[in-house]
């Protein structure tokens, strides 16, 4: 079952960690994006449409927000470094586009 998560077969539930949390563990059942600030990798592949590769291309290029270690095996990304990069994208396509 685990190597099946891993690979993606299996769906897991949402997870987010919010401030008031208490030992970093995450919270299940409530959005990602529910008042914590920090979107985790499935909502982020949800508003940007790329892949977990993808992201760590861009990331080591500098292109991309950098993730944040939110607990020992946890990480997310600020979601208004995550709006602002999608913001820059809309902008950089609207000029481009003939």
């Amino acid at each position: 079952m685990k190597k099946a998560m891993k690979a993606g077969l299996v769906g897991a539930p949402d997870r987010t960690v919010s401030p008031a949390s208490s030992g970093d563990i995450p919270m299940i059942g409530i959005p990602q994006s529910f008042g914590s600030g920090f979107l985790r990798f499935p909502e982020v592949r949800r508003r940007t449409g790329l892949s977990r590769t993808t992201l760590w291309r861009l990331e080591s290029a500098g292109a991309f927000p950098s993730r944040r270690q939110i607990s020992r095996r946890a990480v997310a990304w600020l979601e208004s470094e995550v709006e602002s990069w999608i913001a820059s994208r809309r902008q950089i396509a609207a000029t481009v586009t003939p």
